[in-house]
């Protein structure tokens, strides 16, 4: 542990840090403008737009609804400095726009012509496929300029769908935001009309559960040294009020296939943030997650927090010890009327030989029924199964 707490400092200005994209623009504008409209008599009326990405919104007031998107890359933009103009062509739509003075132009002017620029194959060469799931694959990138290996996750919009929407928008603001050497990073973000791309940190061992499968069962050291990466992911996780909603074995990534791993975790399509709040209740309340994984107040109706994730974390446990749910019914809706009631009790026949009492006592404190009383990310850090055994 000594290595492990010498270089705490060095993560935490490293968590600190600002993310700084290699390639692409983080184009973020709004503001008022006055649209122009295109008849033979056009009419002035005030506007307020945003530029998020490659898409320019178009609304009444700021907190209005929008009343149009229309996506900029590869749009036309004429100009005129003089009179203040900014004349956007995005396919069969023409938009005159007006700034109220100088600066305004010029701010308008880098931004949408940033937006125009979001293309993903001018910096990054697309290869194989190695993942596949939902409405989203990944792919090797190579970075034209350093031939840098990256692996690059393409999300298909579903444009009908609000609520896959609200879960894309609400990934790529984390992805964002999330800056840490126990998290998968993001070094660029590329947006197009139907497509989000994220330029992810390549991690050449896989998923924790290929390694698992080629390794199983672990001894309690290596589950030790596993469990040091997740939690120090998660701890900074919910310090940022992020909570993961759908941990498991299959959405942590490692670096090296013999021990150490180097485990960071991955796939924040159901993460969500957690609201500020005067009691330890949250504002959390949709049924997401894994049903093997999923925390028992999740399928109750009513609000959690990150304390399901600290259940996820004691089912992963589970399995790497004894290769078995904690919970498993023959079917789904068994498993989860299992998981429902949480009455976890240990069988010394499902694991390969007698656990340790730290082993055990870290197992009920994370499978703990009550959130209220679950162990936290940072308590778990400091527990004797994982300080005397993952240095």
């Amino acid at each position: 542990m000594g290595e492990q707490n010498g270089t705490a400092a060095a993560e935490e200005d490293k968590e600190n840090s600002a993310i700084t994209f290699l390639h692409g623009q983080e184009v973020e504008h709004n503001g008022w403008l006055i649209k122009r409209s295109n008849g033979m008599l056009p009419v002035k009326k005030k506007r307020y737009f945003i530029i998020s990405g490659s898409e320019l919104t178009c609304r009444a007031a700021p907190n209005d609804e929008s009343k149009w998107t229309i996506n900029l890359l590869n749009a036309q933009l004429e100009t005129d400095r003089e009179k203040l103009r900014l004349v956007v062509t995005a396919g069969e739509r023409k938009v005159q726009l007006q700034a109220a003075n100088s600066s305004d132009f010029a701010a308008w002017e880098k931004a949408i012509k940033s937006s125009r620029c979001q293309n993903i194959e001018q910096f990054y060469e697309l290869g194989d496929t190695i993942g596949e799931g939902g409405f989203a694959v990944v792919k090797v990138g190579i970075d034209r300029e350093t031939m840098t290996k990256y692996a690059v996750k393409i999300v298909h919009k579903q444009l009908d769908d609000e609520h896959n929407m609200q879960f894309l928008h609400r990934e790529l603001l984390i992805m964002k935001t999330i800056n840490s050497p126990h998290v998968i990073r993001t070094f660029d973000v590329f947006d197009s009309p139907r497509e989000l791309y994220f330029v992810l940190e390549y991690m050449a061992a896989g998923t924790l559960h290929e390694l698992y499968q080629k390794n199983k069962p672990f001894s309690e050291q290596q589950v030790s040294s596993v469990m040091f990466d997740i939690l120090s992911g998660i701890k900074y996780l919910h310090s940022k009020r992020i909570v993961h909603r759908d941990l498991k074995l299959k959405n942590v990534l490692a670096s090296n296939k013999e021990m150490p791993f180097n485990l960071k975790l991955a796939d924040f399509g159901l993460s969500n943030f957690v609201g500020p709040t005067t009691t330890r209740k949250v504002v959390l309340k949709s049924q997401v997650g894994s049903p093997h994984y999923v925390a028992p107040e999740v399928l109750r109706d009513t609000v959690y927090g990150p304390a399901v994730d600290l259940w996820s974390i004691g089912v992963m446990m589970h399995i790497m010890l004894s290769g078995k749910y904690p919970f498993a019914g023959k079917t789904i809706p068994e498993t989860l009327e299992m998981v429902a009631r949480a009455h976890f009790r240990m069988r010394d026949d499902w694991f390969p030989e007698q656990l340790s009492a730290d082993a055990i006592d870290l197992l009920h404190k994370l499978l703990q029924e009550d959130p209220k009383k679950r162990i936290t990310a940072a308590d778990a850090l400091q527990h004797p199964f994982i300080l005397n055994k993952s240095g």
